[in-house]
């Protein structure tokens, strides 16, 4: 601070505080889908100096709540499964001087599109190709010759394809009602 008194005289005055001890920090939260689609959950709660509790909810159910097991822990972090489907998960981390932070997020949890080759006449194989929440897109593209699937609104499809003489390039591009892909590709000799 600065004083000027009545002669035009300044003086400097300065005092230091010390907030040392003094949480502002609000606790961090990560979420991590395992892999794509899946219904396995990490969470987890992160504090700089003290995390004390955290809890989490899916969609409508019982909140489950995690308290922290030894002081001055940093971290909690709990392994969860999903029910398949869109789920809402919500998760509220409280540190130890009662900063919290939530989080929300819409997940979808569901099995990636399967293709299987279930028969084999001559030289004719069927795909089929299946999801239990629905099929949108598929793609087929055996030899460089395209065949291709928009929109489709079915659960499972088969695909007969006959194969040329010779050595034949089966790739395969499936995407379900979840926007989740499945591929596959192969080399099939006739």
């Amino acid at each position: 601070i600065t004083v000027i008194d009545m002669k035009n005289r300044e003086y400097q005055f300065i005092k230091e505080y010390n907030l040392e001890g003094v949480d502002i920090t609000k606790p961090n939260i990560d979420v991590t889908q395992t892999e794509e689609g899946t219904a396995n959950i990490s969470i987890s709660a992160t504090d700089e100096t003290e995390i004390i509790q955290m809890t989490y909810k899916i969609n409508d159910d019982q909140e489950v709540v995690i308290e922290a097991t030894e002081e001055g822990q940093k971290e909690i972090k709990k392994d969860i499964t999903l029910p398949e489907g869109q789920s809402t998960l919500t998760v509220v981390a409280k540190d130890a001087t009662g900063n919290t932070t939530t989080y929300e997020k819409q997940i979808i949890a569901s099995s990636k599109p399967t293709i299987e080759i279930i028969s084999k006449e001559g030289n004719v194989i069927t795909l089929k190709i299946a999801d239990k929440y629905g099929l949108k897109d598929v793609v087929v593209n055996l030899n460089g010759k395209v065949y291709e699937s928009k929109d489709i609104d079915k659960n499972e499809i088969y695909v007969p394809l006959e194969l040329q003489s010779g050595n034949n390039v089966l790739s395969i591009q499936v995407i379900n009602v979840n926007g989740l892909e499945g591929t596959a590709a192969t080399q099939l000799q006739q």
